[in-house]
């Protein structure tokens, strides 16, 4: 028999009521996780200039990948003057769109 159709006798509750605590703050834990990662994927989305970090996660590329394609000349890359390289989305967007061949694979 599952959880779910279990018959509980009295003397269970106890025992099923600190298990369903226990759940239940975990999918509240995993929920704010996930809500976390949404946010941070928000912020990507909308903002103009990306550091390197935020680039990488937009091109779905590990960061080592993303300074190799910019030292290759391959990602457009800007200096903010202090020394501090930053990224535009548009860039980056074409970048994306123009490394896709005919199949819709990427190229990357």
């Amino acid at each position: 028999m599952n959880e779910v159709t279990k018959e509980y006798t009295f003397n269970d509750i106890p025992t099923a009521l600190a298990e369903l605590i226990i759940e239940v703050q975990w999918l509240r834990e995993e929920v704010k996780s996930r809500d976390d990662v949404l946010e941070e994927i928000k912020t990507v989305l909308v903002s103009e200039r990306l550091n390197g970090k935020q680039a990488a996660k937009f091109l779905g590329i590990h960061v080592s990948t993303l300074i190799r394609k910019v030292d290759e000349g391959i990602v457009p890359v800007h200096d903010d003057g202090s020394g501090s390289r930053y990224y535009l989305r548009k860039e980056l967007e074409k970048y994306l769109q123009d490394n896709k061949i005919s199949t819709g694979i990427d190229k990357r």
